[in-house]
């Protein structure tokens, strides 16, 4: 999947998916992050980034990829970013665990993204020889859930009242892929 592989949505529209790279736009990364902070979304991010924050995120991903410890796929639809998703080995004592997150703008959810770029995630998640993937969810977040019980995934834990998400403390639920 060097130069990425387009898929087609249930709605229609081609998406390109592929691997982060260098030369990406710290301004359009700003501008896809920044859409899921402005709209509150279910991440845990909920500051404004800047151009210098995301190309520092940027070089620290990419060295992180290169090191094997991590994968970060984007989702591209006519050269706008709409999705990202990645497989991250924990540090020190909890290296041997990935942890996977995804994040969709707003009119990209429902058409079926999520679960391609999860099943192609879990693929490269497995490429990393993790004794265990998991990630976390807000509670809440049912058609996230929906998908991720669908995927295999169950829970195994919640931390209560957690992490405020639209303006009330809900539970972060931890789950795990069973294989």
């Amino acid at each position: 999947m060097d130069s990425g592989r387009k898929v087609k949505l249930k709605d229609g529209r081609e998406v390109l998916i592929r691997f982060l790279q260098k030369g990406e736009d710290p301004k359009e990364l700003c501008n896809y992050i920044n859409s899921l902070v402005e709209e509150d979304s279910a991440i845990t991010l909920d500051e404004f980034q800047t151009p210098e924050s995301e190309a520092a995120w940027l070089e620290a991903m990419l060295q992180a990829q290169v090191m094997g410890r991590a994968v970060y796929l984007v989702a591209e639809h006519e050269g706008r970013k709409v999705a990202g998703a990645n497989a991250s080995r924990g540090m020190w004592r909890e290296r041997d665990n990935v942890i996977l997150g995804i994040a969709i703008v707003k009119d990209f959810r429902g058409v079926g993204l999520g679960e391609i770029l999860m099943k192609e995630l879990i693929d490269r998640a497995r490429a990393l020889s993790p004794r265990n993937i998991f990630l976390m969810v807000f509670e809440g977040n049912d058609r996230a859930i929906a998908l991720y019980k669908k995927l295999k995934f169950r829970e195994i834990g919640r931390l209560p009242g957690w992490v405020r998400w639209k303006g009330k403390y809900v539970d972060h639920i931890y789950m795990l892929l069973e294989d």
